[in-house]
């Protein structure tokens, strides 16, 4: 057979653990791997296949000559890697001579086995290691081709391959110490970096590299090759290259910020820089698309939630998040990064965002209010930015403050005057009426601590119209009286935006923020509109059940979208709704919460209702548009069985499609329904229906069986309570039961309230029927055993740490003030 037949094909994109790959990695016991296949077949010109054929005859042990057509050194050396990936070896350039003045070749270049290394010492593995790879790649010309047969092929082969001493390594090549020290493959790398463009650490990239490599056949070998599977020392050191890439330098990323906002400009990200003269602060704005069609929302007008943590990236830049409410929750209309905490850094970030967008809340320059913690830095910059909205402060945080100066010991409260002193400020916040503010204030003047009640004056005189809640009573607030969105969006980004890890520099934040914060509110505004939430529904119903069924038929129709609704305790009260703005007079609804009023209306009315947790196709259509932008469907698409959509909704939504935001225009209520002829005979019913028997005879026994059992729990309550009634804990446990049965009363909820009493009488039975252990026993019990009266079970108690540790106190404000006690903290200092 001749050698122009026999060609060896050697793909150059091989995936590095194809299964070709590892049947052709044999060694010299089973035969050596050779670097040529023998195939009948002739030359072809697929410029992705390596071809290799012996020079000459058969090489020696020493000496093996190869002809191929490798072009150039990128094709030599990927050649040599090749090569070592199937012998499970790996080289290292030892020579590079010049052929820059040279007329016949192209390169001429040396590796030498790995192990092999300069200054290794000599007892050292493959210390001595003779095997070198020595390739030539000839000129291609009329002066080369003379004496060169290899060169005048119709594919010529103008590389000269040298192997010497393949079959004398000093050392093994096939235990898992000598694939450990393999060199990694260039792919690998690719790989590893593919993983960091996913957003993954080193670490995570290191556990899903080993666990693909894992399930393939003969994954323990493959996790043992270094080429395959790196070591962690090179994945990080990848991945620092990578970082530095990408995000420059850990200090002043700005430069890189501006190479990279073309890029970000392309995804739709806008990226904005801003820093001052003197280069003290600077700041950058990011307003991804959700994020500037959240800005031309109708909330956006009303209240916008900011909050800010400098905990996010490994230079404590700050991140400050701009949110609007909305009916899939709180979506941001933009995020701001700066440099700092203080009252210059927050104004350079916020002028930023009222350059680049002045009219950012819902069409206008400034939003109805602010709703901000107790920061006076951000407070500060608000004023000055925006000079023209108002500031509230979160409810949370001022009664977290208060308690928390109440529990210092600094401040000398007595521990039994905390209680006392708490209760008498949150008449003061939560004071409905002028009178009932007076009253307070002078509750609390009346308090022997004259250090609190100095602190409280100088509260009210400084910022009264920021915190109480008589002072919004103008505003519409849609019931947000914390900040609650802004602390849960923070979480957010923490938690899912960056996986609890502290992201490089400001440019790994704003790549996060663009791409992952992104996809997530996108994700998430999405299960809203494809009504997949329960969560509206359900708030929707139970405020309907807080409404007596009757109430319904009082409801009286003023006129202009206008009802008047009774109360649901029956005092004779009245209250007007008003549907077209989301209002009511009760104390829930006056500030534009949805209440059970709006609700009973909405049921039997329709209307628009604004702030609705039952979502209308509308609505959802909204939704979708917010998350998809142009790309949103129809509103068909979002229609629920049953609905129809007005030729005004249609006209209104067909902005949508244009790019525009849904108008929130007011939506006709329709006319006070006229007499039915059913209402007409109404008379003439009614004595037909006295004439007849209400019930049949087997209703009628049911009916008084159940009389007369109620009757007899009547009469066992009564005799209870004749003998107990002088105790304290059944006075206290009275109390609390006859509150929680109204609640169930009111909300229609009487067969429930029915069966958790005999649920709990039939668990009082079974617990009197144990046999009590002495009280002696229960003082010789160990710590970390039971101290009820049950006897300890027999057998070795566990030992659980967890059952001996301390419970950590909840992070709830009402529980540490019921429990006096001090408020737990989350993070930081003044939080």
């Amino acid at each position: 057979m001749q050698g122009a037949q026999r060609i060896a094909t050697i793909p150059t994109q091989d995936w590095l653990v194809s299964e070709e790959r590892r049947r052709n990695v044999t060694h010299s016991n089973a035969g050596r791997w050779c670097p040529y296949r023998w195939a009948e077949r002739g030359p072809t010109d697929d410029e992705h296949l390596v071809h290799v054929v012996p020079q000459g005859p058969a090489g020696t042990s020493e000496l093996e000559v190869l002809r191929a057509n490798l072009q150039d050194e990128g094709s030599a050396c990927h050649w040599v890697e090749e090569y070592g990936l199937r012998t499970n070896t790996s080289w290292i350039v030892e020579s590079v001579q010049s052929t820059a003045r040279c007329q016949k070749m192209v390169l001429h270049k040396t590796w030498r086995c790995k192990q092999n290394a300069r200054k290794k010492p000599s007892g050292s593995s493959g210390a001595s290691c003779p095997a070198k790879i020595d390739i030539k790649i000839k000129k291609t010309n009329r002066h080369t081709k003379k004496n060169d047969a290899f060169l005048r092929r119709p594919s010529p082969l103008p590389a000269v391959i040298r192997l010497w001493h393949q079959e004398g390594h000093s050392h093994s090549t096939t235990s898992a110490d000598a694939l450990r020290r393999l060199g990694p493959a260039t792919t690998t790398k690719e790989t590893f970096v593919g993983y960091f463009e996913d957003a993954m650490s080193p670490a995570e990239a290191i556990r899903l590299h080993e666990s693909k490599l894992l399930v393939q056949e003969g994954g323990f070998t493959l996790l043992a090759n270094a080429a395959l599977n790196p070591l962690p020392a090179a994945v990080y050191y990848w991945h620092r290259l990578w970082r530095q890439e990408n995000f420059g330098k850990q200090v002043d990323p700005l430069d890189k910020l501006a190479e990279k906002m073309p890029t970000y400009e392309e995804q739709g990200i806008d990226v904005r820089l801003n820093r001052t003269k003197d280069g003290a602060s600077w700041a950058v704005l990011v307003a991804t698309p959700i994020m500037r069609r959240a800005q031309q929302l109708h909330a956006a007008r009303e209240l916008i939630f900011v909050d800010s943590t400098s905990s996010c990236d490994a230079t404590h830049a700050t991140v400050t998040v701009l949110l609007a409410a909305t009916s899939a929750g709180a979506v941001p209309i933009a995020v701001l990064l700066h440099n700092a905490q203080t009252a210059e850094a927050y104004a350079t970030a916020f002028a930023l965002l009222k350059e680049a967008y002045p009219l950012c809340f819902g069409g206008l320059s400034a939003p109805g209010a602010f709703m901000t913690d107790n920061s006076a830095a951000e407070k500060a910059a608000l004023r000055t930015t925006w000079p023209e909205g108002r500031q509230l402060l979160c409810h949370f945080h001022v009664a977290q403050a208060e308690w928390r100066w109440l529990t210092a010991a600094r401040n000398n409260v007595e521990k039994d005057q905390r209680r006392a002193l708490m209760t008498k400020f949150q008449q003061i916040m939560y004071a409905t009426s002028v009178e009932g503010l007076n009253k307070a204030i002078e509750g609390l003047r009346g308090s022997s601590h004259e250090g609190y009640k100095a602190r409280v004056e100088a509260f009210l005189q400084q910022q009264q119209g920021e915190w109480l809640l008589l002072c919004r009573a103008d505003l519409t607030t849609r019931g947000h009286n914390t900040n609650n969105f802004a602390e849960a969006s923070i979480r957010i980004l923490k938690d899912i935006v960056l996986s609890r890890t502290k992201a490089f520099n400001a440019v790994a934040l704003v790549e996060s923020v663009g791409q992952v914060m992104e996809e997530y509110f996108k994700s998430r505004i999405l299960k809203h509109a494809n009504n997949r939430v329960s969560t509206h529904h359900l708030l929707y119903h139970s405020l309907l059940k807080r409404m007596p069924e009757e109430a319904a038929a009082d409801i009286r129709v003023l006129g202009d979208g206008c009802f008047s609704v009774p109360s649901s305790s029956g005092n004779g009260e009245w209250y007007e709704v008003w549907g077209h703005t989301g209002l009511c007079t009760c104390p829930a609804g006056n500030s534009g919460a949805f209440c059970k009023h709006q609700a009973l209306v909405h049921k039997h009315y329709g209307g628009l209702f604004p702030n609705c947790p039952a979502l209308t196709a509308e609505d959802r259509h909204e939704l979708g548009w917010l998350a998809l932008g142009s790309e949103c469907p129809s509103i068909d698409y979002f229609m629920a069985s049953g609905d129809e959509v007005t030729p005004s909704q249609r006209a209104s939504l067909a902005r949508c499609q244009n790019g525009e935001p849904v108008a929130c225009s007011s939506q006709d209520f329709p006319p006070e329904p006229a007499a039915s002829p059913c209402q007409e005979e109404q008379p003439e019913q009614d004595a037909l229906c006295d004439a007849l028997p209400s019930t049949s005879g087997s209703q009628q026994q049911d009916r008084k069986d159940a009389d007369d059992n109620l009757e007899a729990l009547i009469a066992e309550m009564r005799k209870i309570h004749e003998a107990e009634w002088h105790k304290d804990s059944y006075r206290k446990h009275l109390t609390s039961a006859s509150m929680r049965l109204q609640r169930l009363c009111k909300q229609q909820r009487g067969v429930g309230a029915i069966m958790a009493m005999n649920s709990a009488l039939g668990l009082e039975l079974r617990r009197g029927r144990t046999i009590k252990v002495q009280p002696t026993a229960l003082s010789r019990r160990r710590p970390g055993l039971t101290k009820g009266s049950k006897r300890v079970p027999a057998g070795r108690p566990p030992n659980n740490a967890a059952l001996k540790a301390a419970r950590k106190r909840p992070h709830v404000l009402c529980r540490s003030v019921g429990a006096n006690v001090p408020h737990a903290k989350m993070h930081g200092q003044g939080h």
